[in-house]
């Protein structure tokens, strides 16, 4: 009895546990959707064969193995183990069984209960005692989680061993290819088309009235919805609502409402379409396009935007043709002003817009291939006048790119420009008027996914949807933030359009354009996940660099193994960086790092890519050089300033001289003479007076100089120079030091009283002496040659000799004893 008792409990267990599966996939079926990453020694992993797998307290993955101990952080496997002459005490790299110690370190257990432990800040093994007690404690998974992994289709017929659950619920399965994560994520949202033809481009999605919504596609259909999506029928050429499935004979690119409730619709190519309500539900239909005989009609057949103006005038953009005017748009024959008829100042790079904005001040702006347009709407439009914005490559606040693709106004009066390749632009200048509008440009260096943005919308929470071409992005005005939606929310195999997104249900849904049909969003299956990773680094928290080391390699994670969007950084070093810096790496190259302590601070999206307040932070210190220190530059700034006050000693010494100069009336080479001779006593620290008047007889020794006529004290200066210059003119080192010295004089004096004197300077009578030696000597000696007549009076070189004695005489000496001979 006990032993049937025993069989239907175990029976009813396993009833039981099939049932809790079943329903666990039920539920996983209808609302998620299975995410397995594949890892394997291509990754980095070690090899096959994995023993063990824990989550430490700073996030990161541990797997020990058969060869050695691995770290991953979400981008890497780091690989630890024992090599050839590296000093590490493993046996072997057979890891058993692993667990984290209390300081953060790995303790790892080998055969024979041996033990070793991984320093993680310094990266090595150290060995143990024999007696350690191993705190590791494997990972047991249930009969339900053991059931949930081995019923999916990936594993069928495959043996599994789930080896972890980490803190996110991933489950780390073990089979004999690799090593798996398995995740359950919530499905991604995939459009919805409502024909079998293999593509359904969706260009125009427009809501008219309370209750339809029209759907315009580039194979010529136009859908009407309900409100809550359903099919009311199709809009056919002719204004009626068929419920078939019928063409309305052109690919609508745009629709618009005006106040006398005619829907215009504008395709491309086959021009312009003014439908009339009818009582019945359909429209009367009338057909605008370009005619080779029409000078009022429209001058293009792709039309890609319509507005009403505040006269009651439509305003029609197209591509191709510019802007249209149409002046009298309810009657049977409207006219069209166009470039060609009367918009004489319409600028020709205007003529491919791609959407218009007007604004309740009266501006009307334009988005073209060329730059962003602007003009003030008038009563009278012939002479408007159309200012271009463009990109000015040295202008940080012009346009981000010429080739403007949308126009959004929100709540708060904020205009935002959608430029493909140039981000999201901001008007930051009020007056909208002008050709220098003032914009700010949010790119991929401020977190946006892409910068080409292909339309724009708002919802009901403020927020800024851009449309690029593989996502979406959110921007949030309030903290210049942007959440990015790419291939981790929706299907692959479709594109987003330039098609504007509406919101409908009281903004709670949102319906997008694709290239496979509509893709209706609600707020809240878009949600995204809160959950706050969080940032470690590869290194301590503080580094000390030395003066040559002025470049850094920081490595970080931002630890959220549920990425469904790449995690974005923002970094930036204190007191350096003046704003963040965005980067979708998980290491940055800091460069040229000055002197000083520094925080280096980053933070980052999840994985779901929300920015969240993880912020985290190291102190980087750089040692500074000498001449980086305080005292340094104290040091070169009492220097600077002892040059200072020399130089304006030197320029008053100078002035002084210039003084002198023009008491004493020097010629201009004897005045340059003069101030070297100045120059010089004050290099020697000469400080006796140098004026005339001061002059003493009393100090050279010869008389007073200072009486009426100075006669007495002049014959005693001259009998001393003509003495002293006849017993050294020979001598070839003579110079005007050793003639102020014998003289008894400073150079100044010197230079003074000689100039009194002889009206000379000193070198001047010196040379002029050994000349008149030198003509004695040509004419009485004639047994001496001119070179040793040139140094029997001093001078050095025979050929300055010459020189010297043509320039007194106007001829060489030789000439000169020549022309002597003849004369005797």
């Amino acid at each position: 009895m006990r032993l049937i008792s025993d069989n239907i409990m175990n029976v009813k267990r396993m009833l039981l546990s099939f049932l809790l599966t079943l329903l666990t996939g039920i539920s996983l079926a209808g609302n998620t959707e299975v995410q397995i990453t594949h890892f394997s020694e291509k990754d980095g992993l070690p090899q096959s064969v994995f023993t063990g797998i824990i989550q430490d307290s700073k996030g990161y993955i541990w797997i020990s193995s058969w060869n050695g101990l691995c770290r991953y952080d979400g981008y890497s496997f780091f690989h630890y183990k024992a090599r050839q002459g590296d000093n590490c005490p493993l046996p072997n790299n057979r890891i058993l069984s692993i667990s984290e110690t209390k300081d953060g370190n790995i303790l790892c257990k080998f055969h024979e209960n041996k033990f070793f432990l991984f320093k993680c800040n310094e990266k090595r093994f150290v060995a143990l005692p024999d007696r350690v007690k191993s705190q590791a404690d494997r990972f047991r998974p249930t009969a339900q989680q053991k059931s949930m992994i081995g019923c999916l289709p990936e594993y069928k017929d495959i043996e599994t061993r789930i080896l972890y659950k980490d803190r996110q619920g991933g489950y780390w399965v073990f089979t004999h290819s690799g090593l798996d994560r398995v995740v359950f994520n919530k499905k991604r949202l995939s459009p919805v088309k409502r024909s079998s033809e293999g593509e359904e481009f969706i260009r125009c999605i427009f809501q008219y009235g309370a209750d339809d919504i029209f759907v315009a596609d580039k194979n010529g259909v136009i859908c009407v919805w309900d409100k809550v999506g359903n099919t009311k029928g199709y809009l056919c050429g002719n204004g009626s609502i068929s419920k078939l499935r019928h063409p309305f004979g052109a690919n609508a690119y745009c629709m618009f409402r005006d106040s006398h409730g005619y829907l215009w619709i504008g395709t491309k190519p086959n021009g312009l379409f003014r439908l009339m309500p009818l009582k019945d539900g359909g429209f009367k239909v009338k057909a605008f396009f370009k005619g080779k005989d029409n000078k009022y009609g429209i001058n293009n057949n792709s039309v890609y935007s319509v507005l009403e103006d505040k006269f009651g005038r439509i305003l029609v953009g197209t591509y191709g043709g510019g802007l249209n005017v149409i002046v009298n748009p309810w009657s049977e024959t409207p006219q069209f002003i166009h470039c060609d008829n009367g918009l004489d100042r319409y600028p020709v790079e205007a003529k491919f817009i791609h959407d218009m904005l007007l604004v309740p001040d009266g501006s009307l702006l334009l988005a073209t291939n060329d730059g962003l347009f602007a003009t003030k709407i008038q009563r009278g439009i012939h002479g408007l006048r159309f200012l271009q914005n463009k990109r000015v490559p040295s202008d940080v606040e012009s346009l981000g790119n010429n080739q403007v693709m949308s126009l959004l106004r929100s709540k708060d009066g904020k205009i935002y420009v959608a430029t493909y390749g140039g981000g999201l632009n901001v008007v930051s200048s009020g007056n909208l008027f002008s050709d220098k509008i003032r914009f700010r440009a949010y790119t991929m260096d401020n977190g946006m996914s892409t910068d080409i943005v292909l339309a724009l919308y708002e919802d009901k929470k403020g927020l800024i949807w851009a449309v690029s071409e593989h996502g979406l992005m959110s921007f949030n005005p309030r903290n210049d933030t942007f959440t990015n939606y790419i291939e981790g929310t929706f299907t692959k195999g479709f594109s987003f359009s330039e098609c504007p997104p509406l919101g409908i249900n009281t903004g709670k849904t949102t319906l997008f354009g694709t290239t496979q049909g509509v893709l209706a969003v609600d707020e809240n299956v878009l949600g995204k996940s809160r959950y706050v990773p969080k940032i470690v680094f590869d290194m301590p928290d503080s580094i000390t660099l030395s003066p040559e080391e002025k470049s850094l390699n920081v490595s970080f994670a931002a630890i959220d193994y549920n990425k469904t969007e790449p995690i974005q950084y923002a970094y930036m070093l204190e007191d350096v960086d003046k704003k963040w810096l965005y980067t979708k790496d998980n290491h940055i190259n800091l460069s040229n790092i000055p002197a000083g302590t520094f925080r280096l601070r980053v933070r980052s999206t999840n994985g779901d890519g929300v920015w969240v307040d993880n912020e985290a932070c190291i102190i980087i210190h750089r040692t500074p050089y000498f001449n980086e220190r305080p005292v340094a530059w104290m040091l070169y700034g009492g220097l600077v300033l002892a040059f200072i006050f020399l130089l304006v000693k030197v320029i008053c010494y100078i002035r002084s001289l210039e003084k002198e100069i023009r008491i004493l009336r020097l010629s201009k080479e004897e005045k340059m003479e003069y101030i070297k001779v100045r120059l010089g006593d004050m290099i020697e620290g000469d400080a006796q007076p140098a004026l005339p008047a001061a002059i003493d007889g009393s100090v050279y020794g010869i008389g007073s100089v200072s009486s009426s006529d100075g006669t007495g004290s002049d014959n005693a200066f001259k009998e001393k120079v003509e003495t002293f210059m006849q017993k050294h003119y020979s001598d070839s080192e003579l110079n005007v030091g050793m003639f102020s010295c014998e003289m008894g004089l400073s150079r100044s004096l010197l230079y003074i009283q000689m100039k009194k004197v002889y009206g000379c300077t000193p070198n001047i009578y010196m040379q002029n002496y050994r000349l008149e030696k030198a003509y004695g000597m040509l004419i009485n000696d004639k047994g001496l040659n001119v070179s040793e007549i040139a140094y029997r009076c001093g001078f050095t070189d025979p050929k300055y000799f010459s020189r010297c004695f043509k320039k007194a005489e106007g001829c060489t000496p030789t000439e000169f004893r020549e022309r002597h001979q003849l004369t005797e």
